[in-house]
């Protein structure tokens, strides 16, 4: 049986909490990856923001007006903080 460590990538592209949504989906497609983790100065998972997920939340505020001046959402605002089952809590330098 094929184990995740089989298919499982050694550097992991990661984004910081206070990166704005623009530059994280940026990220997204310059790497050709469809999810990233958002992770703190200790290398702590806090959630992982996907294209999916970017796409829907994109959507829907596009439905609402936003205040003149004010700067897109930053990443911990759009992480999902659900993290699959075994997941490890953190990253390793």
């Amino acid at each position: 049986m094929m184990k995740a460590s089989d298919v499982m990538v050694p550097h992991v592209i990661t984004v910081g909490p206070e990166l704005d949504v623009k530059a994280v989906a940026n990220t997204l497609a310059t790497n050709k990856i469809s999810a990233v983790p958002v992770i703190d100065i200790n290398n702590n998972i806090l959630g992982i923001v996907s294209e999916g997920y970017l796409t829907r939340r994109i959507a829907s505020s596009a439905e609402r007006k936003r205040p003149a001046g004010s700067h897109g959402p930053k990443a911990k605002r759009c992480a999902s903080s659900e993290l699959p089952q075994g997941a490890a809590p953190s990253i390793a330098s």
